[in-house]
């Protein structure tokens, strides 16, 4: 419906730096809707509707490592507990590394983990 070419494209990329290694992932799916996240963020009470006027444009994407965090309506077998990105993260830190995404709703997400060596 987007005019995408119906087989997705997935890019894993890494890169070696003196201390770390970089770890991207990017796919050219949905992306992430900010203001999904925003009002889901607020339904969840992460944050207040007045806090959220807060968040800046590269914070409020964070809200999806939150644990519990799901923007989805429903659960299924695969999705919908909000148990994953918030486990991806813990593991990345356990090994002193970061995580990071950035993403625009319709065009794609790029998450980038960062690991010392």
């Amino acid at each position: 419906a987007m005019g995408k070419n119906p087989t997705a494209e997935l890019v894993v990329d890494v890169k070696e730096n003196n201390d770390s290694l970089v770890f991207e992932f990017r796919d050219d799916g949905r992306g992430i809707d900010h203001e999904l996240v925003k009002q889901t963020a607020i339904d969840k009470k992460i944050v207040d509707s007045k806090g959220i006027v807060k968040v800046n444009d590269g914070e409020w994407i964070n809200y999806i490592f939150q644990p519990g965090f799901s923007t989805k309506d429903r659960v299924t077998l695969i999705s919908g507990r909000g148990v994953g990105l918030d486990a991806v993260k813990a593991e990345v830190e356990l090994l002193g590394g970061s995580i990071s995404v950035t993403a625009q709703k319709n065009v794609e997400t790029c998450f980038n983990i960062k690991i010392p060596k």
